[in-house]
């Protein structure tokens, strides 16, 4: 199989690292900027520096010219990771090709060209994932299963919360980390929006804004938000359950938990331990995962979408619509911050 990255940075250098385990033999090309020194991460974002991206990656051909790129080969997947503003543009452009698509989270900063996007997938019947591999996390996984059985009632509120110093997953890349620039789809709701995406995934992607409190800085970027609002369990209208949701780049210590409240159970979600905690029996279950499993598996079920091979996608993958729905939903949050919604 023939892939092209559409840049090297952090999170492509995990993808490139994940596919090769996967599929040895498979040929990979690389569209990137042209630099003196490369910085090459490894799984826990430490960095060391290299003039020479082939002397630390079996690469096919290295590009620098994004069309020279896509014209070079029949590619069964582009996989595009440049910042946020640049991807539609070379997902369109891939798209046109007939490449199959995987596109990082999220899927722009703003919603110029996402909808044409959408038409060209759809019209061409491409195959295209979008980078939210929250979806493979086991604790979240087994979730989704304990809703399905109906195990915690009726589900009145849900409070999540996603703390973190973006320093912690910077590691040093200073003002130029797109997380902290508002033009290139910075912020604490754009780069955090796997919590939007999870709580569509999980619930149902019918959620209605009630408040949005959060200031945007000197940088132009909100580093700390809170969200309310209602969703509708499964989009059924009837059934509509609180949320409360902060978000925040000034933890001093990460917390990313996730609270249900059921009429049968109460639960608290530890993502980072990997925990569930039963209120009502003092009961704590521990998932044992690495955080790169959660890639490396959403990297399996990418190959066999792509080779056609049985997949019930709706419990791993997040498709181009669910992508342009939950980016929809950030850019709304972001454009009613300290404002009431209207919303009914």
């Amino acid at each position: 199989m023939k892939f092209l990255f559409c840049s090297m940075g952090n999170i492509m250098q995990r993808h490139f690292r994940n596919l090769k385990k996967l599929l040895p033999e498979c040929k990979i090309s690389v569209y990137t900027h042209k630099y003196d020194k490369h910085r090459i991460f490894d799984n826990n974002l430490n960095i060391k520096y290299s003039g020479d991206l082939y002397s630390d990656y079996d690469i096919e051909e290295i590009y620098y010219n994004v069309d020279e790129a896509l014209s070079a080969d029949d590619y069964d997947a582009v996989l595009i990771g440049t910042l946020p503003p640049d991807r539609i543009d070379i997902a369109i452009k891939a798209a046109k090709k007939g490449f199959n698509l995987f596109i990082e989270k999220p899927l722009s900063n703003d919603m110029n060209n996402v909808k044409r996007l959408e038409k060209i997938i759809i019209d061409e019947n491409l195959k295209c994932v979008i980078g939210f591999q929250m979806r493979q996390h086991p604790v979240l996984k087994q979730i989704k299963k304990l809703l399905n059985k109906d195990v915690l009632g009726s589900i009145y509120r849900i409070e999540i919360t996603h703390s973190s110093d973006f320093k912690n997953w910077s590691k040093g890349r200073g003002i130029d980390f797109y997380a902290v620039n508002e033009e290139q789809g910075g912020g604490a709701i754009r780069s955090q929006i796997h919590e939007l995406d999870y709580l569509s995934w999980l619930f149902g992607n019918s959620f209605y804004l009630r408040y949005v409190h959060g200031d945007i800085n000197n940088d132009g970027i909100e580093d700390s938000v809170v969200i309310l609002g209602d969703i509708c369990y499964n989009n059924e209208q009837h059934r509509k359950i609180h949320v409360i949701m902060s978000l925040d780049f000034l933890g001093s210590k990460p917390i990313r938990d996730v609270r249900i409240f059921g009429k049968k159970k109460t639960i608290l979600i530890d993502l980072i331990k990997g925990t569930i905690f039963d209120y009502k029996t003092n009961a704590i279950k521990l998932y044992n995962f690495e955080w790169n499993d959660l890639f490396l598996n959403e990297m399996k079920d990418f190959i066999k979408l792509l080779n056609n091979d049985y997949i019930k996608r709706e419990d791993s993958l997040a498709s181009i619509y669910e992508g342009v729905v939950t980016l929809e939903l950030a850019l709304e949050i972001r454009s009613l911050l300290g404002g009431y919604s209207d919303e009914k």
